[in-house]
C-alpha cells in the first residue's frame, strides 16, 4: 500500500509541476476527438436490435435479398362520408400509388393498393380464366363503381389488407429499402409524407402505420436528447453548487463530465459507431458518473487544503499544490478501482451479440475511462493552477447539512449497538425486492415506446381496428428443388399453416401464394365455390 501511495505521490507531483503541458495535451486530444463527432449518424436500423446469428434474423435477411425491402408502411385512406368507392377517393389512392413508385428508395414491385399493376382481378372466362388489373383506371360511372366492388369482393386476398369488408377504409402498402450509409428512417418518411399529405383534405382522414413510422418518431425524439442533456447538466450543477457553495466546486466536476462526453462521442465517430436509441442516452450517464467521481476528489481536496492551512499553517499557494497531491494520493486508488470496475462492467456487454447493447457498452465504458483519465490529469493540473479557495468557502463547505446529520445519525446508531435493526430492515427490503422479481415481465411493445395520444399510437390503433394490422410476420417457405413451390403438397401445407394462424389471437389477416392459386382454380371451374381449393395435380398448378 505504501508503495502505491509513493507512486501516486510521484505521479501527482509530476502532474502539478508540468500542469501547462498536461492542460495543453488534454486540449489537443479534446479538439481532435471533438472534430470526429460530426461523423456520428442516427441509427435505428432493425439489425442493431437483434443478435445477427439468430435463425430468425438470418431468415429476415434472406427475405430481404429475395423479395425486396422489409420496411413496410401502411397508409390508410378513410373517407369521412361514404365508402372508398368514390371517384375522388379512388383517384387519391391512385396518385399516392404513383407518387410512391417514383421514390428511389421504394421497392416498386412491393407497393400494393387497388391502383397497383400487380393487384389483379381473376375471373372465370369461356376458355378458362381471365386476369386483368383490378382498377386499370379510376371508375367514374355507377356501373363501373359496381364492377370494381364486385371484383374486390371476389378476391378474398385483398379483403382486410387493401380494403375493409365494408369499404370504409382502403390501404396503400409501401415497402422501402434503407440506405446502409444513412441507417435511419427520417429521410424515407420525409420523402413519403408530401406525396400522402397533399391528398389530405376535408373529405378524408389519412393514417400511417408500420415499423418505419416507429423508427421515424423514435429518431424525432432522439434529436431532443441534447435538450435533455442540458437539463441534466443544469440539475447536476445546481446540486454541486449547493454542496460546495463555490463556482470552482461547481464548474470543475462539470468540466470533467463535459469533456468525458466529448471524448466518448469522438471515439464513437472514429470507430464508426452510430447513435442508436440506447446509446443516445449514454452522454447523460457518463456525465453523471464523471461528476460523481470528480466530487469525491474535490471534497478530499477541500479537506486537505483546510488541514494544511489551519493545522500546518502552510501558505495558500503551497497548500493548494500540496492539497492536490495529497487528495490524489488518498482518493486516487479508490477512483481508479471504481472506474476500472465500471468500465469493465460496461465493456462486458459486448458479449451479448446484440449490436445496440454492444454500442452502449463500448460507449459507456470508454466514457468512464475518459472521465478517469481526466480526473487523474486535467483536474489536478487545473486545480493546482487556479487560485486557492478562500477560507470562507472552506468553512461553508465544512458546515454540517441535513444529509451530513442523517449519515452521522445512521453511523452513531450502527456503532452504538443497533446494527441488527439496520441489518433487519435491509433484509426486509431485500425480501420485498426479491418478491417483486416475480412480477417483472418482458415488454418489447413498440406501442409502449410512444405516448397514448401520439400520432403513432393514434394512427396505429385506427389501422389495426379497420384493417388486418400493421405488424407483419413473414414465413419463408423454401423447397429443395426447382419449382418445388408448385407441388400440391407444399401449397396445401401453406394453406393449412394459414388456417392455423387464423385461429390465433390478435391475428388480423393471412395471405400467401396459396390464396391466388385457390382463386385461379375456382375461376377455371366457372367460379364454383367448391373449387376454392389447392388443385391436386402439379400440372394444373
Amino acid at each position: 500500500m505504501e508503495g502505491k501511495r509513493h507512486l501516486l505521490e510521484c505521479y501527482a507531483r509530476i502532474i502539478t509541476s508540468y500542469r501547462m503541458v498536461v492542460i495543453l495535451l488534454v486540449l489537443c486530444v479534446t479538439i481532435f476527438l471533438g472534430m470526429r463527432i460530426g461523423a456520428l449518424k442516427i441509427d435505428t436500423d432493425p439489425d442493431i436490435w437483434a443478435p445477427q446469428a439468430h435463425p430468425y434474423v438470418k431468415t429476415t435477411k434472406t427475405l430481404e435479398q429475395v423479395f425486396g425491402g422489409r420496411n413496410v408502411v401502411v397508409i390508410g385512406i378513410a373517407p369521412k362520408n361514404g365508402d372508398i368507392y368514390q371517384p375522388e377517393v379512388l383517384a387519391k389512392i391512385q396518385r399516392i400509388q404513383q407518387g410512391i413508385e417514383q421514390l428511389p428508395q421504394a421497392v416498386r414491385h412491393n407497393i400494393l393498393s387497388l391502383a397497383a399493376r400487380k393487384v389483379k382481378d381473376i375471373r372465370a372466362a369461356s376458355d378458362g380464366m381471365e386476369v386483368r388489373r383490378i382498377m386499370e383506371r379510376v371508375p367514374q360511372t355507377p356501373v363501373e363503381i359496381a364492377a370494381l366492388k364486385a371484383a374486390v369482393a371476389s378476391m378474398p386476398i385483398y379483403i382486410n389488407s387493401l380494403v375493409t369488408p365494408d369499404g370504409k377504409v382502403a390501404a396503400v402498402i409501401a415497402d422501402f429499402k434503407t440506405d446502409k450509409a444513412k441507417p435511419n428512417y427520417t429521410a424515407m418518411i420525409q420523402a413519403l409524407r408530401p406525396i400522402v399529405e397533399r391528398e389530405k383534405d376535408a373529405t378524408v382522414d389519412i393514417y400511417y402505420g408500420g415499423l418505419p413510422m416507429h423508427g421515424y418518431w423514435l429518431e424525432f425524439h432522439m434529436k431532443k436528447m441534447p435538450m435533455y442533456f442540458g437539463i441534466a447538466l443544469l440539475i447536476i450543477m445546481a446540486v454541486q453548487f449547493w454542496s460546495f457553495r463555490s463556482l470552482q466546486g461547481m464548474l470543475l466536476p462539470m468540466l470533467t463530465s463535459i469533456l468525458s462526453v466529448i471524448w466518448g462521442l469522438g471515439l464513437m465517430g472514429i470507430l464508426g459507431v452510430h447513435m442508436d436509441p440506447m446509446n443516445s442516452t449514454t452522454p447523460i450517464l457518463i456525465m453523471a458518473l464523471a461528476a460523481g467521481h470528480s466530487i469525491q476528489i474535490l471534497k478530499r481536496y477541500y479537506e486537505e487544503y483546510y488541514r494544511l492551512r489551519t493545522a500546518d499553517a502552510m501558505p495558500a499557494r503551497t497548500a493548494t499544490v500540496e492539497a492536490v497531491v495529497q487528495s490524489l494520493v488518498r482518493v486516487g486508488p479508490v477512483m481508479i478501482t471504481a472506474g476500472m470496475i465500471a468500465a469493465i462492467t460496461f465493456f462486458s456487454l459486448y458479449a451479448t451479440g446484440i449490436v445496440m447493447v454492444q454500442h452502449f457498452g463500448v460507449f459507456a465504458g470508454c466514457g468512464v475511462l475518459g472521465a478517469l483519465m481526466l480526473e487523474l490529469t486535467l483536474i489536478p493540473a487545473l486545480r493546482s493552477l487556479l487560485p486557492a479557495p478562500k477560507l470562507r468557502e472552506i468553512e461553508v463547505e465544512r458546515k454540517v447539512g441535513i444529509l451530513d446529520r442523517f449519515l452521522m445519525w445512521v453511523a452513531a446508531n450502527i456503532a452504538g449497538g443497533r446494527a441488527h435493526l439496520f441489518a433487519g430492515g435491509a433484509a426486509i427490503l431485500m425480501a420485498i425486492a426479491t418478491v417483486g422479481l416475480f412480477f417483472l415481465h418482458v415488454d418489447n411493445s413498440v406501442n409502449n415506446r410512444h405516448k397514448p395520444d401520439s400520432e403513432y399510437r393514434v394512427h396505429n390503433a385506427a389501422l389495426n381496428a379497420a384493417l388486418g394490422g400493421t405488424n407483419s410476420l413473414i414465413f419463408l417457405i423454401e423447397t429443395p428443388q426447382q419449382d418445388g413451390i408448385k407441388d400440391p403438397h407444399v401449397l396445401q401445407g401453406i394453406s393449412e399453416l394459414q388456417a392455423f394462424l387464423d385461429t390465433q389471437p390478435h391475428m388480423g389477416k393471412t395471405q400467401s401464394l396459396a390464396d391466388l392459386v385457390k382463386r385461379m382454380n375456382q375461376a377455371m371451374h366457372g367460379n364454383d365455390a367448391s373449387f376454392y381449393t389447392i388443385p391436386n395435380t402439379r400440372d394444373l398448378i
